[in-house]
């Protein structure tokens, strides 16, 4: 073995790990992001099956009056979107830096 190949293997040993604790990490976002996703849904569902059976037709169609407004979420501050992609992006670079390694 050459005399630097031991902190080279270590390094790169370490960049696989960083990069499957990024993907490990990603995916555990993703799942609780989908489930927070569908009980809002959910939510939405109940109240607006809620507000139908509560609410009479509106005279001027047959399903009633909506009044949810096509909800939508809110939108994170500047700072906190900028944070989040500088982490996104961190996290790919340092996938594609451990995939690059020989």
């Amino acid at each position: 073995m050459a005399a630097g190949a031991a902190p080279l293997t270590a390094q790169s040993d370490t960049l696989l790990l960083v990069a499957a604790l990024a993907a490990l990490t990603t995916a555990y976002l993703a799942v609780i992001l989908a489930l927070r996703i569908r009980r809002k849904m959910a939510e939405l569902r109940i109240q607006r099956s809620a507000n139908t059976v509560d609410q009479p037709a509106a005279a001027g169609g047959p399903h009633g009056a909506s009044n949810d407004g096509g909800w939508q979420p809110p939108r994170p501050g500047r700072g906190v979107t900028t944070a989040l992609a500088a982490m996104a992006i961190g996290g790919a670079m340092l996938v594609l830096a451990a995939w690059g390694l020989p």
